[in-house]
């Protein structure tokens, strides 16, 4: 008799256990689905009717730009947004910082507006950011340095202004960076030598000022017009790796000469 009460209440607890996941599981993605429905909300046009899709009446992993992967005992998770070439008016809304198991957001070539949240810095598990081309204001946020998965950042072609922040060099996974196009100007973060992974910079098309000098066999560059062999005083050689492309044209041997002077133009 006690064995069985024993195996009944095993039989309980496993199937409160199981039914306490799948409870956490909705809760999930349908946080994930309030997420982008407060998306949808923001956008104030879709020329395209690109979202229409995006309603209760459909399951969110086949919504329009959504792509879903199986996490924990096959639950989905909204793993991806890309909504690129849409024609998109709106802002970014804080409740997308909900998407927690994000791993790639696109949104270039709309009108998106306004700052990029706060909120968002709780996407830990973001790779990859993707917002060229649109017409975001306020500074480059500084909580991007709090992503350590992030590999490729581009918001090139926005009115993003103020300086680079320091901050964003935390963000050691960085590969690729682009901020051109933009009204940023201060100086390079002088501890852009923690992005040991950078093999690409650009900052084309800014007001940026100062040196950033590639460490390479026999040769420094500098940006402020200097010969090349000759370094500025205060220039902190970077030992990047070799395949480093600083894109500010043009070209040199292997090596890039460039420089930040406010007109944006090579020397």
């Amino acid at each position: 008799m006690a064995r069985t009460r024993f195996l009944l209440s095993l039989i309980n607890f496993l199937v409160a256990g199981q039914c306490y996941c799948m409870a956490a599981a909705e809760t999930n993605i349908l946080t994930d689905q309030s997420s982008l429905l407060s998306l949808k909300s923001s956008i104030t046009h879709d020329p395209e009717n690109s979202l229409a899709n995006w309603s209760n009446s459909t399951f969110v992993c086949n919504w329009t730009g959504v792509t879903c992967a199986h996490v924990h005992q096959n639950h989905l998770r909204v793993e991806s947004l890309n909504l690129s070439h849409k024609g998109l008016v709106g802002t970014i809304p804080p409740h997308l910082g909900n998407l927690s198991l994000l791993v790639n957001l696109s949104a270039r070539n709309n009108s998106f507006h306004g700052i990029l949240p706060n909120e968002l810095s709780r996407l830990s598990q973001l790779i990859y950011i993707n917002f060229e081309s649109n017409d975001l204001t306020g500074k480059i946020p500084s909580w991007l340095g709090s992503l350590s998965k992030l590999a490729k950042l581009f918001l090139q072609d926005n009115r993003f202004s103020g300086s680079i922040p320091a901050s964003i060099c935390n963000s050691t996974s960085l590969e690729k960076i682009n901020l051109s196009e933009n009204q940023i100007s201060g100086s390079i973060p002088k501890n852009i030598g923690n992005l040991t992974l950078l093999k690409e910079l650009d900052l084309y098309s800014n007001k940026i000022e100062g040196v950033l000098c590639l460490k390479t066999p026999g040769s420094i560059l500098t940006t402020n017009k200097k010969p090349l062999g000759v370094a500025a005083p205060k220039c902190k050689v970077f030992d990047f790796p070799l395949q480093i492309l600083v894109k500010i044209h043009p070209r040199v041997g292997d090596f890039a000469l460039i420089s930040f002077a406010n007109t944006g133009k090579t020397s």
